[in-house]
């Protein structure tokens, strides 16, 4: 627990942060992410803008997802168009093209979820001066419900029970793997509306 000032001096109060701010000398602090790396080198200040610090942080992120992972996943669906929605007959005669863009779009859609739920929910929550250290996702999933960020605390379980339904190597009948792909293919929009509201929340 550390007392956090804001650059112009304002109390911010005593809080566990993503970030630890530790104290060099009674004058400067050094600002360090949870795996003690310093977050900007050989910078140091008088007071630890947490906001500031929680939105660098954010914007590196969605660098990342927008980038990277929401590319990717928009380039598997539109490679697997011709075949959506999936049935028993055009799972089976899928081309080995088109399972590599199935295995990208699984991949990259759980990457995306896990991406907001361990690290955006939480910077989100914090920003909005919420103590999340210690709460588990689903009182994090509550919060958010609250705030109205997330439209459906249960259906954001629902969709992460089904991507990893999909992604492990549990035995599943083939009817199951389709119906599971098509509901997930279907909730990407889902995703999509949940980041673009967790994104418009800050300024970036």
């Amino acid at each position: 627990v550390i007392s956090v000032y804001g650059k112009d001096g304002t109390y911010l109060g005593n809080r566990v942060y993503a970030f630890m701010v530790q104290e060099v000398d009674s004058q400067i602090y050094y600002v360090i992410n949870r795996n003690g790396a310093e977050i900007k080198s050989i910078q140091s200040f008088k007071y630890a803008d947490i906001k500031d610090l929680l939105l660098n942080e954010l914007s590196k992120v969605y660098e990342v997802e927008e980038k990277v992972t929401k590319e990717m996943i928009n380039e598997a669906m539109k490679e697997l168009a011709a075949v959506l929605p999936l049935s028993n007959e055009s799972y089976a005669s899928l081309t080995s093209e088109q399972i590599r863009c199935l295995d990208q779009f699984i991949f990259r859609f759980s990457k995306l979820q896990d991406a907001m739920g361990a690290k955006i929910f939480r910077f989100l929550l914090e920003y909005l001066d919420e103590d999340v250290t210690a709460l588990p996702m689903r009182d994090i999933l509550n919060r958010l419900e609250r705030y109205h960020i997330l439209p459906d605390a249960n259906e954001w379980i629902y969709i992460r029970e089904l991507r990893n339904e999909i992604a492990h190597d549990y035995p599943l009948m083939e009817n199951d793997v389709v119906r599971i792909l098509n509901e997930l293919f279907s909730k990407v929009n889902v995703l999509y509306g949940i980041y673009d509201k967790l994104k418009a929340c800050y300024t970036i």
